[in-house]
């Protein structure tokens, strides 16, 4: 019986326990583990992301009224009036 086959018969709960033995014993160990090229890649991606959900695009648009009333010379009111104009 090949090694598919053996975990392919198995529950699982018993495909997972070794599963779980080996995160246990790597993540006990002291030696450093760098985590793999693409995770790095991963968190910029996210983080684009995030940058085009609703908040961060509130927040850029209010950046924007801003740098546009400092140069206009208006004040923060008005940045506060145009911040939530649709």
């Amino acid at each position: 019986m090949g090694i598919e086959a053996i975990v392919d018969s198995m529950s699982r709960i018993e495909q997972l326990a070794p599963l779980q033995l080996i995160w246990d014993r790597t993540s006990a160990s002291s030696e450093g583990i760098e985590p793999p090229d693409w995770r790095g890649e991963a968190c910029r991606l996210g983080r684009r992301q995030e940058a085009t959900s609703g908040a961060a695009r509130l927040k850029i648009r209010l950046l924007e009224e801003a740098d546009l009333d400092l140069a206009k010379g208006s004040g923060f009111s008005a940045l506060c009036r145009n911040a939530f104009r649709s």
